[in-house]
């Protein structure tokens, strides 16, 4: 009947038609080719009499992930009214799959995502497989459905039940998708086709049958069946405002005639599309999966490790042991005290817990993991490890002296790396015998919530050892990002710079309370304060230390530094207790916070020469860091300005819908944000651009 590069037609006994979907690739995507071919084959189906039924089947083992993200940026390149056009054919495109003049049954295996789920709703009927996942996950991506999904979903579910799928891009299992009348029927994968041919035959006999169900996703929803629904819409009332359009949109179009909501969803669309939340976290999609490609392919070739071994078993290194079994690694946890071991241990068993009350394990998995795990005070298990992170004390003479003893044990093609977050890679070489075998393999703290891991290459460091790191790091489900050595590599570099910022607002009489709070809005997960009580004032301060000591020109203190007040008064943060707030329990695994009577009287010290306004805490604190994040571009800490956004997003908590660091100079604009660093130039050379920016031009544009 029909034969495209992306979706055929073909006829079945008894006059029905299947209609499958399969794409070069390893998924189902709906890209400029899928899209033309999709009106193709409709156009066939329109003209061909005798059909009886259509049945939307997919050649791979899922149905369709969705619309080609690649081609996002071209396409939002257009205007707003080029976009809206563009969703219309697509929304037109879905309408005539609903006004076929016979049934159709959508067999959806594992998922149908995004444009996926949008065309599958078009069908009269959807059949699943057990396990299957659905979702509209637009609004990550800072976009709405666009193809009629928000509308289709509403009025399938119900206003209630859909909006929390639509505005927060949750997954809809299998056994919620029939619940909520979403689909027709859940089968084991064996029997998807023939139980979603079987349903199609039985709904062929009757047109009522079918029509009926068409007339029903078409009517509005009646305005007294709207519910208040408390959906989490923003985090602290930040500037990302994708999810309060899209509630709006949701909310008003229930009770609109079809077409009408319609016409709603894909202006929202066009608008969001233009805007520059879209513009980073689709960039940042694209990024990420470019990144996972890129990992793929220079792993591909090496070999497994099988047995690792963690040395140095405190907080930071019982996690990354957890992380390791977890993945199914056996797992050795070395330290030189029993104590320490210890709590290596009781932090395996507290994360494992965790992640079992969460779900993202079972119960048996969370014991197979512990068994997993080795403890010893002896050096001798060592030898038996493929792989081997030091996490010992952040101190060059300690780490250097273990990691010269672990070489001498550890088998000749064995990766030794470290753990470390400030010291230079290259120094802890020096006394290594076999220096191309050595690298930094940098985790984030709690280690099993942090998708970052810096693979930091040394001088020496060996190609092959890189490609083994970054293979390990994404075996134990981490996102690998390869840097080059230096003080702090790059997320703490980029960080300490926004700290030095926050310690001299502090010092102009800013209290951090505020300062929390508008970073918050801006898009934080938290304020610097909370950030430095999280990571500890002892490491906050030591890490400071070694990066002044770097970067002297720009990172040395003028003003007294606040939190070395509190950590000389015992202070840690979080993990004592105390320090710029006051922690204490309150329910069974929760926290509540309150300000540190103490931090309040050290940062109270000074009163502000001018009125500070929020957009000025904001330029003080973001600027040093995104200064930073473009001289490390410039002098290769880096690769790409893809890899320093994917590093503060994923290592930091950087704002996703801002894009990174560099990515926010690009949507500031260079010339403007180059203007609001030379306001504050009186500040200090943390504020200092001209060179930076001078060199970028000359070299087409350093900064993105």
């Amino acid at each position: 009947m029909y034969s495209g590069i992306t979706m055929s037609l073909f006829w079945l006994p008894e006059e029905f038609v299947e209609w499958r979907l399969d794409m070069p690739g390893p998924v189902n995507i709906l890209n400029e080719q899928a899209i033309r071919e999709w009106g193709e084959a409709l156009d066939v189906l329109e003209n061909t009499s005798g059909i009886r039924g259509v049945i939307f089947t997919s050649g791979k083992n899922s149905f369709i992930a969705g619309a080609d993200i690649k081609g996002f940026p071209s396409l939002f390149s257009g205007s707003e009214n080029h976009v809206e056009r563009w969703a219309a054919h697509c929304q037109e495109l879905c309408n005539r799959i609903e006004t076929l003049p016979f049934p159709s049954v959508a067999a959806i295996d594992r998922f149908a995502l995004g444009g996926g789920l949008e065309f599958a709703l078009s069908a009269d009927y959807r059949v699943i497989s057990h396990g299957a996942r659905l979702a509209l996950p637009e609004v990550t991506l800072g976009l709405c459905p666009g193809w009629g999904g928000s509308v289709r979903l509403s009025r399938l579910m119900g206003l209630d039940a859909a909006i929390t799928y639509i505005v927060e891009g949750k997954t809809i299992d299998s056994d919620t998708a029939v619940s909520r009348c979403l689909v027709d029927l859940a089968v084991k994968p064996e029997d998807l086709l023939n139980e979603s041919m079987a349903l199609l035959k039985s709904r062929a006999r009757s047109p009522q049958l079918w029509q009926g169900r068409r007339e029903l996703k078409r009517a509005p929803i009646q305005v007294h069946s709207l519910k208040q629904k408390d959906v989490k819409v923003t985090t602290q009332e930040n500037a990302y405002r994708a999810p309060a359009e899209i509630l709006h949109l949701v909310s008003t179009s229930a009770s609109e005639p079809f077409d009408k909501a319609l016409k709603a969803e894909r202006e929202l669309f066009a608008k969001l599309a233009k805007s520059s939340d879209a513009r980073n976290l689709v960039g940042l999609f694209i990024a990420e999966q470019a990144l996972k490609r890129r990992n793929s392919i220079s792993s591909a070739s090496m070999p497994k490790a099988d047995v690792g071994g963690v040395v140095g078993a405190g907080v930071m290194g019982g996690g990354i042991a957890c992380q390791m079994a977890v993945s199914g690694m056996k797992v050795i946890l070395k330290d030189i005290a029993q104590p320490a071991l210890d709590l290596g241990v009781n932090t395996i068993n507290a994360y494992l817990s965790k992640q079992v009350k969460r779900g993202k394990i079972t119960s048996s998995e969370a014991e197979i993991a512990c068994a997993n795990v080795s403890t010893t005070l002896s050096d001798e298990p060592v030898s038996d490890c493929q792989i081997l992170v030091e996490a010992v004390a952040e101190r060059f003479e300690i780490k250097s002296s273990v990691l010269s003893a672990l070489e001498k044990r550890l088998p000749a093609g064995a990766i030794l790396s470290s753990n470390t977050s400030t010291i230079s890679i290259s120094d802890l070489a020096q006394t290594l015998s076999r220096p191309e075998h050595f690298c930094g393999i940098h985790f984030f703290n709690p280690v099993p919530a942090m998708p970052l891991v810096e693979v930091v290459r040394g001088e020496k460091t060996s190609d092959e050892t890189i490609a083994r790191a970054v293979a390990f790091a994404a075996a134990i489900g981490k996102t690998p990002i390869v840097v080059n050595d230096g003080a702090g590599f790059y997320v703490n570099r980029i960080l300490f710079p926004y700290f030095n910022a926050f310690n001299l607002l502090l010092n102009a009489g800013v209290g951090f309370l505020r300062i929390d709070a508008v970073m918050e809005r801006f898009g934080w997960p938290m304020g610097p304060a909370a950030l430095a009580d999280v990571i500890g004032l002892d490491i906050l301060v030591h890490a400071d230390g070694v990066l002044q000591q770097a970067f002297p020109d720009r990172m040395l203190h003028q003003v007294p530094v606040i939190a070395e007040k509190l950590l000389g008064e015992g202070f840690l943060g979080k993990k004592s207790g105390s320090g710029f707030y006051e922690y204490s329990a309150d329910l069974p695994g929760t926290r509540l916070k309150q300000p540190s009577i103490r931090a309040e009287v050290y940062a109270a010290g000074s009163i502000a020469e001018h009125e500070i306004a929020d957009q000025e805490i904001v330029d003080r604190l973001m600027i040093p860091m995104c200064l930073e994040a473009a001289r490390c571009l410039a002098d290769n800490t880096i690769h790409s300005a893809e890899d320093g956004n994917l590093a503060a997003v994923m290592g930091l908590g950087f704002p996703r819908f801002r894009g990174g660091p560099l990515s926010y100079i690009e949507t500031v604009g260079a010339d403007a944000f180059v203007r609001s660093a030379s306001l504050l130039k009186k500040l200090g050379p943390l504020y200092e651009s001209g060179p930076l920016f001078k060199a970028s031009k000359a070299s087409s544009q350093l900064v993105l």
